[in-house]
């Protein structure tokens, strides 16, 4: 059945009253926390480096391939027996908040064999390096791999699980504003991907229930959270012209990664929020 989509997007603008006070560098800087789509650079142009060329702003692509929005295990205590959780969502802005560092640290040592510890040493130095107070936008961006290692889109009786996404979202945005009350935010959701069922088949993610309904479902609450937490939501999953017609045409093999066509496209839709949107050009 085709159905017809409208893009989800909404924009939450500052109110000046609450850039009162802020020493404005005239640079614009954004900071983008992710995962594979955006640090995805291979025989083509980063999804940063497009942004960062089409806004004029300064990027820093912090994003981690390999990694999650939300965390493997629920507490910090058990962040030693799953080390890539330190480099999650929620306890890489734990980090920026309190200026920590020592969880990563740690956990770069006993990453499994399918993160690159080099690359994740060398975002770890640059996200030690930055001024946040001189950030004036955070992207979240994490692609669909969240939906497809079976991570649940919200706990209905706990919103502040980590192991959720909307969890990892909420606990983060429990303190942004606060700590860094001139930073404006935007999350990006995934585009359209495969899940691979029991049986070899592929099915699209707009179909295939990987324990806790298709990826639409799994991003609902988040959606909802955004707008609680006045940040801007930019929908590249009915926004951007990928799905099981066209997947083909935009995605690589493994069946979420979208190719040099398909990065280009994401950059410049996101690239078109920033600019027109949000008022930076």
């Amino acid at each position: 059945v085709n159905v017809d989509t409208e893009t989800e997007d909404f924009v939450f603008f500052m109110h000046p009253s609450m850039l009162e006070g802020n020493e404005y560098d005239n640079q614009f800087d954004i900071l983008i926390l992710g995962n594979d789509t955006v640090a995805y650079d291979k025989g083509g142009t980063n999804i940063a480096e497009m942004i960062e060329e089409q806004t004029g702003a300064t990027v820093y692509n912090c994003a981690l391939e390999g990694s999650f929005m939300a965390s493997e295990t629920g507490s910090l205590e058990e962040v030693k027996d799953s080390p890539r959780d330190a480099f999650c969502f929620f306890w890489i802005s734990d980090s920026i908040q309190t200026g920590k560092w020592d969880l990563q640290e740690k956990a770069l040592e006993t990453l499994p064999e399918d993160c690159d510890r080099e690359h994740y040493a060398e975002v770890l130095e640059l996200l030690k390096s930055i001024d946040y107070d001189q950030i004036d936008l955070l992207l979240i961006y994490y692609d669909g791999h969240d939906y497809l290692a079976h991570h649940p889109g919200h706990n209905p009786f706990n919103m502040f699980d980590i192991s959720s996404m909307e969890g990892s979202f909420t606990g983060s945005y429990e303190r942004y504003p606060i700590n860094y009350p001139y930073m404006q935010h935007m999350f990006i959701t995934p585009t359209f991907c495969y899940a691979v069922k029991e049986d070899g088949t592929k099915q699209g993610c707009d179909i295939a229930d990987m324990g806790f309904g298709n990826l639409p479902t799994c991003l609902t609450p988040i959606q909802v959270q955004t707008q609680n937490y006045s940040v801007s939501y930019l929908d590249n999953f009915y926004g951007i012209n990928i799905n099981e017609q066209t997947a083909d045409q935009y995605l690589l093999e493994d069946g979420i990664t979208p190719n040099d066509t398909g990065r280009e496209m994401i950059a410049n839709r996101i690239s078109e929020f920033i600019n027109v949107r949000l008022g930076n050009k």
